[in-house]
């Protein structure tokens, strides 16, 4: 291939190496209307597709948001009710989604099936250049809002993004972003709620909506992003079949950089409940604009500099104001996903009246920095931790590609070289010669200090503000119902009549049919065997895993705490959280954390519940220690590992500090991750598992934060008993994860001191109640319902995954997220037998917990009138092949064997999902009837 080639309407403008990403970058535009198309040709056999509108939003309505969803909802060539639900039941998709930006709109997926990749494509592309919500109301009602009728007469508003963004705006942290910005960037896109804003949303018509589609979703207005081994002569084509169809048009639409402000300070008040320790604390968020797109050594700089001033209770601008009582945490976020970059500093738990001493005390400690200089030791540290995880590209379950998609928009959606933004290896570069010389500290002036561009949040806590709000909702309702003539009345039922017929109506096979699904013989009839060895390194069990990990030595170290009490269970895990921000007896937890950032990629801990799947009543602790490293630097663990593992010294007064921090991280996750606690407290009741996970994670973990914020001595005491009785050799189990390195890890073993313990599974008990309810200042809640199918005498087959896949995308999809209008819903049975279901920003959870008991009958239904069950159990095949990075991989071949899952087993698995029948799913019936009537219910949500 080379620069002026055409293809299928294509020409090729660019060809560049991108050493960075070991790719070849091509460039191309589509001729007939400017689409612009880049692949990024890498060897990964999971291939990226994306495509992406710069959307500019001029209010809170949301449009846009609402747009994302909603084109996703049938089109002409595939006029079904839920295409995206249908791609998800009968794909090998490894990401399939579609996100909202302040600034774009994307539609990405990834898959690693060739006939997979076209399919997706094929059914993403009609869908935004051809969607039926241009013309069909109802699908704008269902997925944005409408109003409607309670059983007392009395209306609301109701839909998915509705619901959606009511949970988001429950959030103080999401408040905190949406308030600072909207003061930074008052005169762009970026000052207003691309999500929407609830109070606004219902002033977003449907005449809006349509005209927004047709301004933004143009081939002109377009970029697609392909990235992996993507067979070009199969792909172009398609791509060209639904861009030929549109002309040129002008697509102009400039994001104007925001000159710089100062606004006045602004107050803004946020829901908590009447027994919150909030109450008489302000939460303070400053805003700083410092920066372009293409300015990216200032931001990575920043973001460097940002880490040192608060990323530990020892850097210095947190220390200062701990120190002074002036905050229980503080942290700063950098922020490049726009034209204009931006850094927020968040102040939590201010007392109230302290709000300028605090503002003071953080000035001066940035100004102390600057004046005293930036140490040399600890930009060298956090510059080599940056450079180590963009080495790694270790993304989670997030693929490659689609990082790369998003990277790519960093500065081709501006106007910049679409490549720009991935070649950061010569930023690292520019940014590490300009140690030692005043770079850094004037930075810190340029940004923080001298720079006019800034703005300043208080968010004050308000027992009063949620009644106050579901008054003035219930007046402004009210006021809205008398106000309505007779023919406004008759117009609203009869499109609510048109609603409802939209949303219980059921797709026709043949309509159903015209989704292209894979078949099963597509799908490979045998898992991807663990790459595992097992050795003994001084009577130390030691896994393998040989991974290409570019360079890079991971070592997980399994210390079996299988003797512990509930008490000593839970200390371990307040291990894990404190030991990085501890001191040790050569030097400062600063100093410390400096050393490890120099030479080490990643050490941490966390405890790690694994259950053997062969006996269910069996769960084993492990307080886990996880290290990477680089090859070159492997000499180094040993002994930063000793120094932490046997010199830590535990202070009152940090752990305090740090126990605050946790305090004020469990509240607000109860709001943004609502269904994991609904989940973790219905569990509790089930299995030992539960039961662990739920004194580490749940209510217990709560109320044991709390007495030892009253008391941290005694939490103190414990810490620095328990942990010498933990890093003993007698309970570890090693795993290294890329070469096999054994003088590595021997000389780590070596310095193990020798125990006897007791490693006997010791019974643990929850005190809880069952079927509870957790409160939370929210608008909406998280309905969780669980039981363990080994308790009922009952086996976890392969047809189970079979039935959990069908109820999810088929009838919890459709009564809980389409006519309940709860932003998810799912549900699943774990391999220690945990069958449960969860909704998430749920508006009518008591509704919810109705619809979860009506699974069995739901599913005698589809036995009887479903004769082909494929594209569930190619659902059901995909789940159990998700994107894993080189180091996920060998985790998950050592997580397995201590689990006692063989190879044998998980192709047993697969066999028994593959050839799942009506006969199968028939006989799970009782199973589902068991859990309607003996299931544990856990609500998380507002009164």
């Amino acid at each position: 291939m080379n620069i002026n080639d055409s293809l299928y309407g294509f020409t090729v403008t660019k060809i560049t190496k991108i050493e960075d990403i070991s790719a070849t970058a091509v460039e191309m535009i589509f001729e007939k209307n400017g689409c612009k198309l880049l692949w990024l040709d890498r060897p990964d056999d999971n291939k990226t597709f994306a495509i992406t509108f710069k959307t500019i939003p001029s209010d809170g309505t949301g449009v846009f948001h609402i747009l994302e969803h909603s084109v996703l909802c049938g089109s002409d060539k595939y006029p079904l009710k839920e295409p995206f639900v249908d791609l998800l039941k009968g794909s090998m998709q490894t990401f399939l989604n579609a996100m909202t930006f302040p600034d774009k709109t994307m539609y990405p997926f990834s898959t690693r099936n060739d006939k997979d990749l076209l399919n997706l494509m094929d059914v993403y592309l009609d869908a935004v250049f051809h969607p039926l919500c241009r013309n069909k109301k109802e699908i704008f009602m269902q997925e944005g809002w409408h109003i409607e009728e309670d059983e007392n007469g009395d209306l609301f508003f109701n839909g998915v993004v509705y619901n959606e963004m009511r949970g988001v705006f429950s959030s103080v942290d999401s408040l905190m972003y949406y308030q600072t910005v909207k003061q930074l960037f008052p005169d762009t896109c970026y000052g207003v709620e691309s999500g929407g804003d609830p109070a606004v949303i219902p002033s977003l018509s449907y005449e809006q909506f349509v005209a927004s589609y047709e301004k933004f979703y143009h081939p002109s207005n377009a970029t697609i992003v392909l990235d992996g081994e993507v067979k070009l002569d199969e792909v172009l084509p398609l791509i060209a079949s639904y861009l030929d169809g549109f002309e040129k048009r002008d697509c102009d639409f400039e994001i104007p950089l925001q000159t710089a402000v100062s606004p006045e300070t602004v107050r803004v008040p946020y829901e908590v409940s009447e027994d919150d320790d909030a109450i008489g604390k302000v939460e303070i968020t400053k805003g700083w604009a410092f920066g372009r797109f293409d300015e990216r050594e200032k931001y990575f700089a920043t973001a460097i500099l940002g880490s040192i001033l608060s990323e530990s209770n020892d850097s210095p601008l947190k220390k200062a104001l701990l120190g002074a009582g002036l905050a229980d945490d503080v942290y700063i976020s950098v922020y490049s996903e726009m034209k204009q970059t931006f850094l927020s500093l968040t102040i939590r738990g201010v007392p109230e009246g302290r709000e300028k001493e605090a503002e003071k005390a953080a000035g001066d400690a940035i100004a102390a920095l600057m004046s005293g200089g930036v140490p040399i030791d600890q930009l060298t540290s956090y510059l080599n931790r940056a450079e180590f995880m963009n080495k790694e590209m270790d993304f989670g379950t997030m693929p490659v590609g689609l990082v790369n998609a998003f990277r790519v928009q960093e500065s081709w959606l501006y106007g910049g070289e679409a490549t720009e933004s991935l070649r950061i290896n010569a930023v690292f570069e520019k940014l590490r010669s300009a140690i030692g010389t005043s770079y850094y500290e004037r930075l810190l002036d340029e940004v923080f200090i001298s720079n006019p561009h800034r703005a300043t949040v208080y968010m004050v806590p308000d027992p009063t503000l949620a009644e106050k709000n579901a008054a003035d909702m219930k007046s402004k309702m009210a006021a809205m119902k008398a106000s309505f003539t007779s023919e406004q009345q008759e117009e609203l039922e009869a499109e609510n009549e048109k609603l409802r017929i939209f949303r219980e109506s059921v797709d026709s096979p043949e309509l159903s049919a015209l989704i292209p699904h894979l078949e099963l013989s597509d799908i490979k009839k045998e898992c991807k065997p663990s790459s595992l060895s097992v050795d003994e390194i001084d009577g130390v069990k030691t896994l393998y895993s040989k991974q290409s990990t570019n360079g890079i030595v991971y070592l997980d170290l399994y210390f079996d705490i299988s003797g512990f009490d509930e008490r000593q269970l839970w200390v371990a895990e307040k291990l894990t959280s404190v030991l990085n921000q501890c001191a040790t007896k050569k030097r400062s937890a600063l100093d410390f954390l400096t050393l490890t950032g120099k030479y080490i990629g990643r050490l941490g801990s966390c405890i790690s519940l694994l259950g053997d799947v062969k006996n269910p009543d069996a769960c084993t602790p492990y307080f886990k220690v996880g290290i990477a490293v680089l090859e070159e630097n492997k000499d180094k663990v040993a002994s930063i590992f000793a120094e932490r593992a046997f010199e830590t010294v535990f202070d009152e007064n940090r752990i305090l500090e740090i126990l605050k921090q946790e305090k004020i991280n469990y509240e607000l996750s109860l709001k943004e991750s609502g269904n994991r606690h609904a989940m973790i407290q219905a569990k509790a009741c089930l299995t030992q598992r539960g039961v662990m996970d739920e004194i580490i994670s749940g209510e217990t973990n709560y109320r044991n934060l709390i007495d030892s914020i009253e008391d941290p001595s005694i939490l103190t005491g414990e810490l620095a008993s328990l942990f010498p009785e933990i890093i003993v050799r007698s309970r570890l189990t090693a795993s290294i994860i890329g070469n096999d390195d054994r003088a590595f890890l021997k000389e780590l073993i070596d310095l193990l001191p020798e125990k006897e313990v007791d490693l006997t599974h010791k019974t643990v008990k929850y005190d809880g109640e069952k079927n509870k309810k957790i409160s939370i200042a929210s608008d909406v809640s998280y309905a969780a319902k669980a039981v363990n199918i080994y308790n009922l005498g009952k086996e976890r087959t392969g047809a189970m995954s079979v039935a959990t896949s069908l109820l999810t995308l088929e009838y919890l999809w459709n009564e809980v997220r389409v006519l309940g209008g709860a932003y998810g819903c799912s549900c699943g049975c774990n391999p220690s037998g945990d069958l449960g279901f969860s909704s998430f920003r749920d508006p009518n959870p008591s509704r919810t917990l109705g619809v979860y008991d009506k699974a069995a009958e739901t599913l005698a239904e589809f036995a009887e009138n479903e004769d082909d069950f494929t594209k569930y159990v190619i659902g059901a095949i995909s789940d159990m092949e998700p994107i894993e990075t080189p180091y996920a991989s060998g985790r998950g071949a050592c997580v397995r064997y201590l689990s006692n899952v063989s190879d044998d087993d998980r192709n047993k698995r697969r066999k028994e999902i593959l050839e799942t029948t009506k006969e199968d799913i028939t006989a799970l019936i009782p199973v589902f009837e068991e859990f309607r009537d003996k299931g544990v219910t856990c609500v998380v949500g507002g009164n």
